[in-house]
This record gives C-alpha cells, structure tokens and sequence, in this order.
C-alpha cells in the first residue's frame, strides 16, 4: 500500500498500477518484483520475490503390439513435455520430444524413455516380448505320378517333373540310387523340372524336395510302373494239416527288389519267389512284402486254416537247402513222429520222377538247372493215415546272382567316392549302418582315394563259395605293400528282403 503518491509502477512486467491494489502473475521461472512509488517529496522503492518451482517432465510411452514374433515388427510412440532432452534406449538414443519408430528386435526388451528438463528427469519403459519363430513346415513331398523316366536302365536318363510336381520354386535334389550321382535343379514357377543324367544306368532315383524346414524324398523310378507282386500259393482260405506250408508267388522289379513273407526273406529266382514258413493251428494269415533298394513297397497278404495235430507229424529237410547249379542235395526225412510210417515217396519238383524209400535212409539228388523247387515227401502209415511234408531247394544261377551283388557294390563304390556318406546309408543293412556309419565319417575326407583302390568284387567258388538266402560271401582285392590281399565281403537281405551290405 502507498500513500502520498502520485504514480506507482511495478516492474518486470506489470508497469503502472493503481494504490492501494492487487495483481496476478505468472512468472515462469523465479522472479523478483521492484515497486516504485513517487510523490511530491520523491521517490520510494520496494521488492518482493516469487520462486517458481518447475514440475519434472511429463512422459509416455507405449509399444504397439506389445509381443511379436522374432523377425516382425511393432512401434513405439512416446511423448514428453517440460523436457529439454529425450532419449530412448536402446537403440534410438536421442529422439524429438514426440514421435514414433518401428522396432524389430530380436528378442524380448524392454525400452527405456528418459526425459530430463528444468524440473528433472522422469523415466517411462515399455516391454516388447519376442518369441522365437514357429518351425518351418516341411516341404511337400515329389508327386510321383507327375514324374517321368526317361531311358532309364544306360546311357542319357532324364528326370522330368511336369506341372504341380513340387511347389514353385522348390530346390530338387535328384539321385541315382544305382550309381550315386546326384543333381540338383530349382522348379519353376509352376513346380515343373527336368535334370538329365550322362553315362547312367540308374533305373530308380531318389526326388528330394528341399525347403527350411528340411526335406521330403519321394522313390522315382523305371519301377514305378513294373513293380508287382502275387501271391499264387496256397490258395485263400485254404484248409493244412501240417506245420509248415510252402507260400510262393511271382514278382517283378528291378534287380534291387527282395521279398519277405512275414518278416523272413523269401527265394527268389527269375520271377518267381517261394519260402516255407511255419504255421500254428488255427487261423494264420501271411503277408508278402516287395521292397527296392530306392525304398518302394508293394504288399499281398492270404490267411488259411490249419488243423496241426503237433503230435504226429513227418519232416523234410534239405543239405545244403541252397546253392548254386549243379546242386547237390541231401534229403532226410524225420518220421519219429509219424507212427506206422515205413515207406515214402520223394517228387523232386524239377521234372525227374519221384523216388520211393524207407523213412530211415536219405535222398540225394542233383538240381542242374538254377530254379525254386519245391520238395514234397509223401506216405501213408499201416493203419491208413496219410503224411505229407515239404522244403524249398533254391539253385542260384551263378551269373545273375554276382551281377546282382557286383551292381549294388558298384553303387556303394560310387557313392562312397562322390563323398556322398547319406546316399550311401541305403546301400547298407541296418547292422552296417551302425557299426560302418561313424568310420565313414571319420574316413570322408579320404573316401575317394579309398573307393579308387578298391578293387572289383571277386566272386569266390567252388568249395569256397558261399551263396543262400540269407547271405552271400564274396572278396575284394586290396594292394598291400605291392601284394594283393584279399578281404571278404558279406551281403544279406534287409528287412524287406533287399539285398545290401553287411560287413567288409
């Protein structure tokens, strides 16, 4: 209040002001008033300070959406006032006082905004969480029925896959499983492709459709359209009264095929296979089994009825029960189980005619001709009873049997040398995988030079020759210190009766 003046002034600010009288202000940072009053008798002066305290920065943040998947995108937005610097960590650093950016990063982070001005610093955090991207599907598998072979068997063979084959763009890898070689094309756009294999004699391949989430392998092959299997004995539904039973039927596939009747390698032979399997009473069903070496299948199955008395029964057995033409065999008939039975009769099952004789001598008899032959012994005891029993003598051509083993040999050879150790697994029983499998890998860099001094299978003969449905024997030459030494090699049908590598 002032009195005895003529003009009052207020300043920073405000200037001349009535008196007595009031004001508001609103400083914006602390501030001191002067008042100066002046009269007649001079001038007066007065002060009076306002301290302004600044607030901390006001700020936000948020992350939108707030979880992705590694390898999306989201967005921060912030905003801040009362700030003089912004930043966002980490990785935005110093930022305008609003605004937004996209993050992508690779794992779950929380953000950090930090606002600092005259009345401080605030901090405001948002979390993105990330989470790991879903496995990638496997790629669809080679349509096989789209697939053509083209010269399959020698020379220039061509793989072609027309349209809807494979997905567009797909990468294809292509391998022969006869010889090992191995190509690799991208599709095109409408899932179409073609490699061409030179100097080849592949009839089967391997088609391998290869995406991020691995692969898909289809078995292609001049077989596809000439494998086939038939069961033609016994006969469905048939009624047996002894407790073994020749099954027996035709094939037809490359040289690679085997065939197993309820798990146990069958004979086969130009065509034709046969095995005699034991059977219980009652109902007993029996499945045939067609296997390759490129992993095709086909399968038959037959069920009969047996009324087995396991009490009375005759036997046949045949030594040895395979062997390559000539073969010599010796057949013993075991009639300790077959009361009043004294004489039998022998048919052969190659044309020559039976031959009769007592239960308690043997049968010998010389097969020429390489086939499957069924031997049947008959008799009937003094009280009426008939007795029948039966084996199989499989005479192996020499020639077709080591074409056979020398291919798959050649195969594993080729495969070995182009280092290609996966390809080579389908050349090897599951035994050789094991135990073959982790030598290999250690031995890959070496794998080539090992496979070139490998000499040619030799086959063994004579007395020394080992050849039967279950395994065969065969050598390979080795140069040692300028010597040769030969080490044996065995091959044995797998589980569906395809015929691979078992040991060396």
């Amino acid at each position: 209040m002032t009195r005895l003046a003529t003009a009052v002034v207020i300043e920073p600010g405000i200037g001349e002001v009535p008196s007595p009288g009031s004001t508001t202000v609103f400083p914006t940072e602390t501030t001191t008033y002067n008042l100066t009053a002046t009269g007649s008798e001079g001038s007066l002066q007065r002060q009076a300070t306002v301290t302004v305290v600044s607030p901390a920065p006001v700020i936000d943040l948020t992350v939108e959406p707030d979880e992705i998947v590694a390898g999306d995108t989201a967005r921060l937005t912030w905003s801040t006032t009362l700030a003089t610097t912004v930043t966002i960590d980490p990785g935005l650093g110093s930022v305008a006082a609003t605004g937004s950016s996209p993050v992508a990063p690779a794992q779950t982070t929380t953000y950090t905004l930090r606002a600092t001005g005259p009345g401080g610093t605030n901090e405001a955090t948002a979390t993105l969480t990330v989470a790991a991207p879903p496995e990638p599907e496997p790629p669809a598998a080679a349509n096989a029925d789209r697939i053509t072979i083209i010269g399959g068997g020698t020379g220039t063979v061509v793989v072609r896959g027309a349209a809807g084959t494979v997905a567009a763009l797909n990468t294809v890898r292509v391998s022969s499983l006869a010889d090992g070689k191995r190509l690799e094309t991208l599709a095109d756009a409408v899932g179409a492709f073609e490699v061409t294999f030179e100097d080849s004699f592949g009839e089967s391949f391997m088609v391998e459709v290869i995406g991020p989430g691995g692969l898909a392998s289809t078995a292609v092959g001049v077989e596809a359209e000439t494998l086939a299997l038939m069961m033609l004995t016994p006969a469905a539904g048939a009624r047996i009264t002894t407790e073994t039973l020749l099954v027996s039927g035709t094939v037809s596939g490359p040289a690679s095929t085997g065939v197993t009747v309820n798990g146990r390698p069958a004979e086969l032979l130009d065509g034709s296979w046969a095995i005699v399997v034991p059977v219980s009473a009652g109902e007993n069903r029996f499945v045939a089994r067609l296997g390759t070496l490129s992993g095709a299948t086909r399968e038959v199955e037959r069920s009969v009825i047996a009324e087995v008395e396991p009490r009375a029964r005759l036997t046949l057995e045949a030594m040895p029960a395979s062997g390559l033409a000539p073969h010599t065999v010796e057949l013993k008939v075991d009639a300790s189980r077959s009361p009043g039975l004294e004489q039998v009769t022998v048919s052969f099952g190659d044309g020559s005619p039976p031959v009769a004789g007592s239960v308690s001598q043997s049968f010998a008899h010389t097969f020429t001709a390489a086939g499957l032959y069924p031997v049947f012994v008959d008799g009937v005891s003094r009280g009426g009873r008939t007795y029948h029993a039966e084996t199989l003598v499989t005479v192996s051509n020499p020639a077709a049997r080591d074409g056979m083993i020398r291919q798959l040999w050649d195969g594993l050879m080729r495969t070995l040398a182009a280092g290609e150790l996966e390809l080579a697994q389908r050349f090897l029983t599951l035994g050789a995988q094991e135990r073959l499998g982790p030598v290999l890998e250690q031995l890959q860099p070496e794998l080539a030079t090992i496979a070139a001094e490998l000499s040619s299978l030799t086959p063994l003969s004579g007395e020394n020759a080992v050849v039967s449905n279950s395994y065969a024997e065969d050598a390979v030459a080795v140069e040692q210190e300028g010597e040769a030494v030969l080490y044996l090699v065995y091959f044995m049908p797998d589980e569906n009766g395809v015929w691979k590598l078992e040991s060396l």
